[in-house]
């Protein structure tokens, strides 16, 4: 139990009901205490231990809750649960705790972006098998028409295969801009400029696209001019 020796001021440690440190009790003190008898007068105290025990008394102590042992507290105020040393120790677990909380999440968020990776690696190879190869078109045989050459009535860029292209269209009966646009494609290469044909093809097919995305729909079957 700590107190305050009653002569010199100095705070110690008691085991019973001594109110002297061991360094004030002398033989006839000890003597005195055991046979309990009167006891000895008080040496003279000086004016500074007297100063050091008011400032002593003015103290005031508390009992850690962690380590059990007596601690110094402020004058005023709220007395605190634990000693220094306790917070202390607690403040640094809780900083390793913290420490250790912030380079687990960092792995974490290593993990997670390695993984975000693979995945899109893996889909990106995923998605360039799922593509098509590129078409290869093999030459074939150019099937002669059996329609002798026209230049008026059947010209022979319109009588290369098995059918005259004015049949097909007839036959399909499409409007007019198809019917161009199939023209168009069908003689390109074999009449005047292949790219020109292509354009003309490309043209009547986007004038088309906008009648119908207008809401007018080209019904006419009337044939396209030569």
């Amino acid at each position: 139990m700590s107190r305050l020796c009653t002569r010199c001021g100095n705070p110690f440690n008691a085991k019973k009901n001594e109110t002297e440190c061991p360094d004030c009790v002398g033989v006839n003190d000890i003597m005195s205490i055991i046979n309990r008898n009167p006891k000895v007068e008080d040496k003279p105290v000086s004016k500074a231990n007297a100063e050091k025990k008011t400032k002593a008394t003015k103290q005031r102590t508390a009992i850690c809750q962690t380590c059990g042992l007596v601690f110094e507290i402020g004058k005023r105020g709220y007395a605190p649960k634990i000693c220094p040393d306790c917070r202390q120790k607690e403040a640094d677990k809780a900083a390793k705790i913290k420490a250790e909380s912030a380079k687990e999440k960092k792995h974490q968020e290593a993990l997670a972006k390695a993984k975000a990776a693979a995945e899109a690696k893996e889909a990106a190879v995923k998605e360039e098998k799922e593509q098509p190869s590129e078409l290869v078109f093999e030459p074939v045989e150019v099937i002669k028409s059996k329609v002798p050459s026209d230049p008026v009535n059947h010209p022979s860029h319109y009588t290369r295969g098995k059918i005259e292209v004015i049949e097909f269209i007839e036959d399909q009966r499409l409007s007019y801009h198809l019917g161009n646009v199939l023209k168009y494609i069908c003689r390109a290469g074999f009449k005047n400029n292949e790219v020109e044909d292509l354009k003309k093809a490309a043209w009547y097919l986007n004038r088309y696209i906008g009648l119908i995305e207008g809401g007018v729909r080209d019904e006419r079957t009337t044939l396209p001019h030569a």
